[in-house]
């Protein structure tokens, strides 16, 4: 009987677990198309790096959870030397919640395609 146990504890301890996606996590604050709803935004801000790279992200409080969206645009043209104009996709490349980040392929929403970017 102990062996039938212990051996039953082994299957189990490698059995995969199916991990929450993010969309499972953060369903009930999203729109009917995947978005976080306006009305869990908090913050929003353009990043500028010294390598003249830039995003936009959007911040949200998803009950008292911070959801990040990064933007990384997909084309930036210069105006002149002070202006430029870049365009985004609709959906954020990027989302960080619970310190994981997750990248969104199709850049659509949160719709449960989003894979674990980093472990």
């Amino acid at each position: 009987m102990k062996k039938l146990i212990a051996g039953l504890a082994m299957l189990a301890m490698t059995l995969p677990i199916a991990a929450e996606s993010l969309h499972d996590k953060v369903k009930d604050y999203l729109d009917e198309a995947g978005f976080p709803k306006t009305e869990y935004l908090t913050n929003q801000r353009i990043l500028f790096y010294s390598t003249g790279d830039f995003k936009f992200q959007q911040a949200f409080l998803l009950g008292n959870k911070p959801l990040i969206a990064d933007f990384i645009p997909y084309t930036a043209q210069p105006i002149d030397e002070n202006t430029a104009v870049a365009e985004f996709d609709k959906g954020a490349d990027f989302y960080l919640f619970e310190n994981k980040w997750y990248a969104d392929p199709e850049c659509d929403g949160i719709n449960g395609n989003e894979e674990l970017y980093n472990e």
